[in-house]
C-alpha cells in the first residue's frame, strides 16, 4: 500500500512540476532552487525510487535515518540535514549531515522545546524561510553555522498517524526556503522512510514476542525439570501420545531415549501396580472419575521409584472422549519420608513397649492416660486397673498424694524437671525410687493437654552405688598390698597417681614421680624407642598390652618392666589418660633368654623329623636346614647353607620370596604353599609354615616344610573326574530338554489334526520349537555344550524343507573353519535362521527348478560370518518396509528382529532381480572362528526327531 501511495504522490508532483518550478524560479538570487527545473524532475523521481528501494532493504533504524537524510539533501539540494527518532516522549538526534560530512551529536527535544518540540505537539510540517531570528532554531544555527532557512517534516506511521520522528533540512544559500515541489518530494521520501521504520518496529516487536515465548517455554521446561514434573497428552481417538522431555528421566531413561507409546508406559509401571493404573485410566475415560493415582515404576537398572499422576479427559459436545491430558511427578522422596515416618512411629511404639524405663502420660487433672509395660512390671498394676484414676492417689503415699496433686494442677504449664528423684509404691507395698524427667504436652494450638513423664528405676542403682563405695575401699586396700606397681597418667603421659609399690621396684617414692613421665625413668635409647610407639597408642586411644621396657632404678641398675594399661574417660566420654600396672619381669626375661639358647641346642631333635626344617636369614639366605629338607631337594647340607631361597624357586617366583619375608616380618607368622626345584630338575609342591623368631637382637625365620606333591596330584585327578561327571550331567540335561521338546511337538501336531484351521499357526510354532530342540540336540552331543553353526544350518534346512517339499539349496563356503556359536545365543540364532527359511518358503512360491529354488549360503569374510537366504518373489518389498523400525514386517520377521543379539549380529533384507535376499552378519562375541575339528556325525532324520 505504501508503494502505491508513493506512486500517486509522484504523479501529482510530476503534473504540477511546471507551475511549481516557475514559482521557485521567481525568487531572485536563490542559487540552490534555481537549479531545480522541470528537466531535473525525472532524475529526482529516479532518486526517489532508488531511495525507496534502499530504505526497504531490511537495514537498521539508524541506517534508515542516515539514508533518509542523504536522499533528502540530494532531492532538495539542501546544504545540511538531520533526522531524529521519537523515543520516550522526546525526539532525539544522533548525527547531522553538513557539507556531505556526518557529525555526531546527542540532543533530545521534549514537548515545546525547539522545532522538534513544536513537532511533538503539532505533528505538522514546519517551514521557516528566514530562521535567523527564530529562537526555536537556536540549536540548528549552532550545529549548522550560516543556516538561513529550514524545513522540518514529521515522520508519521500507522493508520492512526503516530509520530515516529522528524526530518530537518537546512539551507545556507537563501532565506526564501524550499519550494512546494521539493517539499512534496520530501514528504514522499519521508512516507517511504516511515514505512521502513514501521516495518522495523513490527519486526522488532515480533522478535521480542518470539523471545518472550521462548523464555516462557524455557521457564516452563526448567520448572518441570526442577520440580521433577513431566506432562503428557494422549489422543484417545488416534492413539498418538506426546511426552515432555522430563517424562523419560522420570522413568529412568535419558531424554528422548524412551519411545513414546502407551505400551512402553505400561511396561515401565511396576507389575503389582499395573492393573491399578489401567483401572484408573478406564474409570477416567468411561465414568469421568478424576484421574489421580500413585504407583511405582521400575527403571531399566531395576531401581523402583514412586510417581504421582493426575489427569483429565477432554470430550466433544456429545461427551465422546477426545484427549486425555495430565502430569506426572516423582514423589519417591515423599513416599520414602512417609515410610520413614511410619518406621519411626512403629519404632517409637516398639521402644515404648520394650523400653526398660517408665513412660507415663497424665492429663491436666493428673489422671492416668497411658503407661508402658515396664511400669506394669515394676508396679504390679495393669493399665486397665488404674487407667483414668488419679496418679498421685494410686502410686504415692497418702501423706504426699494430696500435696503433689494440687501442685501439679497449679503448675502443669510450667513443669520442666530433669533428674528429679521421687518414690512410688507398688501394688505389693514395695518402695521404689524413680528418677523422673517431665515434659508438658501441647496440642497444635499450643494448649496444654497433659504431661509426659519418663522415669528410670534407680532402686538397684542406689544399692549398687553403696556397694561400689564399699568395693572402692576394698580395692584401695588391695592396691596398696599388691606387688605390682599401679599408676595413672594424664593425656600428656605425666603421672597423676603412683602406688607405693614403685618404691620397692625402683626405689623412688610415689610423690617424687607425680608430674614426671615414664620416659624420665628410661635410658636414652629405650626412651627414643618407646616414645613414638606410646604416643601412637595414645593418639588412637588403644590399650597398652604387655609393653616390655627397660627402666633405671634409683641406684642406676636396669630393671625390665612389663607395662599394661587402658584408656579411661570422664562421664561425657572425653579421654583423660591411661590407668595400668607395671610388673617387674627382669627374672622372667633372663629365664626366657636362657630358654632360647637351650632351644637352639635342641636342633638334633628336629633333625629326625619327617618334615623339612629351614632357618632363613632376613635377607632370604639359608642359615640352617635339616636332613629331611636335604632329602626332599636332593642337595647336601653344605650346598644349601648360604644359598638364597630364591635360587631354589621356580623361575618367575623370585619376587614372591621377598614378599613372603616382608609379610612374616610384619605379622610374625605366615602359612602358605609354594614350589621348589630339586637338584634333578623336578618341581615339588610344598606346604610351608614360617615364624619370625628373636634371640636378643638376632632375628631369623623358622620354617617347617612338608612335601605335598603327591597330594596335589590326587587333587588334580579328582578335579578331572568331577569335571567329567559335570560334562556327562550337562549332556544328559540337554538330551532330556530335547526329548521334552519332542513331546511338545507331538502335542502340537495332535492339535493340528483336531483343529485344521490352526494348522498354519501350529506349523510355525512347531518349526520354532524344532529349532530350539536342534540346539539342545547338538549340545547333548558336544563337550561343553558348544554348537557349530554349519551343522545347525544343515539340520534346520532339512527340518524346514521336509514338510513343505521346498527345494532349499544349501551352500557352505567355510573351508578349514569351525564357526562356534556362543551357548547363550544358540537358541535365539536357531529361531532366527528358522524364521528366515520359513519366510523364504512362505513367500517363494512353487519350487522345483534352480531358478526358483530357495538358497541358503554360509560364508566368511575377514572376521565376519555371513548367511544369505534368498527366495524368488514376484513382488517387491512393501513401500513402507523398514526392518530397523519394524514397519511392514510379518510375524516371523518381527520375531527374528526381536531375537537378534544386541551386539555381534546384524540383519537386513533387500530385493534384487526378482529375489528377496536376507543377509545375516555375525561377529564376536556371538560366534568364534576356530580351526577345523575332527568330523563328528550329527546326522538327524528329516524331521529332526
Amino acid at each position: 500500500m505504501k508503494s502505491v501511495c508513493i506512486f500517486f504522490t509522484l504523479q501529482r508532483i510530476y503534473h504540477k512540476a511546471p507551475t511549481t518550478f516557475r514559482q521557485d524560479q521567481s525568487y531572485a538570487g536563490d542559487q540552490v532552487n534555481s537549479r531545480v527545473t522541470t528537466d531535473d524532475l525525472p532524475d529526482r523521481l529516479r532518486i526517489l525510487t532508488q531511495a525507496t528501494q534502499q530504505l526497504h532493504a531490511g537495514i537498521e533504524s539508524d541506517e534508515v535515518l542516515r539514508l533518509l537524510v542523504q536522499f533528502a539533501v540530494e532531492l532538495s539540494v539542501a546544504d545540511a540535514g538531520a533526522a531524529g527518532l521519537h523515543q520516550d516522549g522526546e525526539i532525539c538526534f544522533k548525527a547531522i549531515l553538513n557539507d556531505n560530512n556526518w557529525q555526531t551529536v546527542d540532543r533530545c527535544f521534549s514537548h515545546g522545546e525547539g522545532i522538534a518540540g513544536w513537532l511533538l505537539e503539532q505533528t505538522e510540517l514546519f517551514i521557516c524561510p528566514g530562521c535567523q531570528d527564530d529562537p526555536r532554531a537556536a540549536w540548528q544555527k549552532q550545529q549548522v553555522p550560516g543556516v538561513r532557512s529550514l524545513v522540518a517534516v514529521p515522520i508519521m506511521g500507522g493508520r492512526e498517524g503516530r509520530l515516529l520522528g522528524c526530518l530537518e533540512l537546512y539551507n545556507k544559500q537563501s532565506d526564501t526556503g524550499f519550494s512546494a515541489q521539493a517539499i512534496a518530494l520530501l514528504q514522499a521520501l519521508v512516507a517511504s522512510a516511515a514505512g521502513a521504520l514501521e516495518n522495523l518496529r513490527r519486526l522488532e516487536a515480533h522478535v521480542d514476542k518470539q523471545r518472550d515465548m521462548e523464555s516462557c517455554l524455557d521457564r516452563f521446561m526448567r520448572s518441570q525439570q526442577f520440580s521433577d514434573i513431566g506432562t503428557w497428552d494422549w489422543n484417545i481417538q488416534t492413539g498418538e501420545l506426546y511426552w515432555s522431555e522430563r517424562i523419560g528421566p522420570l522413568f529412568g531413561y535419558p531424554p528422548g531415549a524412551l519411545e513414546t507409546s502407551y505400551e512402553n508406559f505400561l511396561s515401565a509401571v511396576h507389575p503389582d501396580d499395573r492393573q491399578t493404573v489401567i483401572d484408573a485410566v478406564n474409570a477416567c475415560i468411561e465414568r469421568s472419575e478424576p484421574y489421580e493415582v500413585e504407583h511405582r515404576v521400575v527403571w531399566p537398572d531395576g531401581t523402583v521409584r514412586w510417581v504421582l499422576e493426575r489427569g483429565d479427559v477432554r470430550r466433544d459436545a456429545a461427551g465422546v472422549p477426545l484427549r486425555m491430558l495430565g502430569v506426572v511427578k516423582d514423589v519417591t522422596r515423599r513416599k520414602r519420608a512417609e515410610a520413614s515416618l511410619r518406621e519411626q512411629r512403629d519404632f517409637a511404639e516398639v521402644v515404648i513397649e520394650t523400653a526398660q524405663s517408665i513412660v507415663l502420660v497424665l492429663d491436666t487433672s493428673g489422671r492416668i492416660v497411658l503407661f508402658n509395660p515396664y511400669l506394669e512390671e515394676i508396679s504390679g498394676y495393669s493399665l486397665e486397673e488404674v487407667k483414668g484414676q488419679d496418679w498421685f492417689k494410686c502410686f504415692l503415699p497418702l501423706s504426699k498424694a494430696i500435696k503433689f496433686s494440687e501442685l501439679y494442677q497449679e503448675g502443669i504449664e510450667n513443669i520442666l524437671l530433669r533428674g528429679k528423684v521421687g518414690p512410688i509404691f507398688t501394688k505389693s507395698g514395695e518402695f521404689r525410687e524413680i528418677e523422673w524427667y517431665y515434659k508438658t504436652l501441647k496440642d497444635q494450638q499450643g494448649k496444654v493437654i497433659g504431661l509426659l513423664a519418663t522415669g528410670q528405676d534407680i532402686t538397684h542403682r542406689r544399692e549398687t552405688e553403696d556397694a561400689l563405695r564399699e568395693s572402692e575401699a576394698r580395692f584401695r586396700g588391695l592396691v596398696e598390698s599388691t606387688s605390682d606397681w599401679i599408676w595413672e597418667v594424664d593425656q600428656q603421659g605425666l603421672y597423676t597417681y603412683v602406688s607405693p609399690q614403685v618404691e620397692s621396684m625402683l626405689g623412688y617414692s610415689p610423690d617424687s614421680l607425680i608430674g614426671k613421665s615414664p620416659f624420665d625413668l628410661m635410658p636414652p635409647a629405650e626412651r627414643n624407642r618407646l616414645r613414638t610407639e606410646f604416643f601412637s597408642l595414645v593418639k588412637h586411644q588403644q590399650p597398652i598390652s604387655r609393653l616390655v621396657n627397660t627402666n633405671i632404678d634409683v641406684s642406676g641398675k636396669e630393671v625390665i618392666l612389663e607395662t599394661s594399661g587402658v584408656p579411661f574417660y570422664d562421664s561425657y566420654g572425653r579421654f583423660l589418660g591411661y590407668r595400668g600396672i607395671d610388673r617387674d619381669i627382669s627374672d622372667r626375661i633372663a629365664a626366657e633368654r636362657a630358654l632360647k639358647v637351650q632351644t637352639l641346642r635342641n636342633r638334633l631333635i628336629l633333625e629326625n623329623s619327617h618334615d623339612g626344617l629351614v632357618i632363613l636369614n632376613l635377607d632370604g639366605s639359608i642359615r640352617e636346614v635339616n636332613d629331611a629338607y636335604c632329602r626332599m631337594l636332593g642337595y647336601d647340607r653344605n650346598v644349601l647353607v648360604g644359598k638364597r631361597l630364591s635360587d631354589l624357586k621356580v623361575p618367575g617366583y623370585a619376587p614372591e620370596v621377598a614378599a613372603r619375608i616382608k609379610r612374616i616380618m610384619e605379622y610374625g607368622y605366615d602359612h602358605f604353599e609354594s614350589s621348589h626345584r630339586c637338584r634333578d630338575g623336578r618341581v615339588i609342591d610344598l606346604d610351608i609354615s614360617a615364624t619370625l623368631a628373636k634371640i636378643g637382637d638376632d632375628q631369623f625365620i623358622f620354617s617347617f616344610v612338608r612335601d605335598i606333591t603327591e597330594r596335589r596330584l590326587k587333587e588334580q585327578k579328582r578335579l578331572k573326574e568331577v569335571q567329567a561327571q559335570r560334562d556327562t550331567l550337562v549332556k544328559e540335561v540337554h538330551h532330556r530338554i530335547k526329548n521334552h521338546l519332542q513331546g511338545i511337538i507331538n502335542l502340537l501336531r495332535n492339535h493340528i489334526q483336531d483343529k485344521p484351521e490352526l494348522g498354519e499357526a501350529m506349523e510355525s510354532a512347531i518349526s520354532q520349537v524344532e529349532s530350539i530342540a536342534l540346539v539342545h540336540g547338538l549340545q547333548s552331543r558336544l563337550s561343553q555344550g558348544m554348537v557349530e553353526l554349519a551343522d545347525l544350518l544343515k539340520m534346520i534346512c532339512k527340518a524346514v524343507g521336509h514338510p513343505t517339499s521346498a527345494w532349499i539349496q544349501l551352500e557352505i563356503d567355510c573351508p578349514g573353519t569351525d564357526i562356534v556359536i556362543r551357548p547363550n545365543d544358540a537358541v535365539p540364532l536357531a529361531l532366527i535362521i528358522n524364521e528366515l527359511l520359513q519366510n523364504a518358503v512362505k513367500h517363494g512360491g512353487p519350487t522345483g527348478t534352480s531358478s526358483s529354488a530357495i538358497t541358503a549360503r554360509l560364508l566368511t569374510e575377514d572376521e565376519n560370518v555371513i548367511l544369505l537366504v534368498s527366495n524368488p518373489s514376484a513382488v517387491a518389498l512393501p513401500v513402507n518396509f523398514n526392518l530397523q523400525e519394524g514397519l511392514g514386517l510379518g510375524t516371523g520377521l518381527t520375531l527374528a528382529r526381536d531375537l537378534l543379539p544386541h551386539q555381534g549380529a546384524e540383519l537386513s533384507l533387500t530385493c534384487k532381480e526378482g529375489r528377496v535376499i536376507a543377509r545375516l552378519i555375525l561377529q564376536t562375541p556371538v560366534i568364534s572362528l576356530e580351526g577345523k575339528r575332527l568330523a563328528q556325525d550329527f546326522s538327524v532324520p528329516n524331521r529332526l526327531m
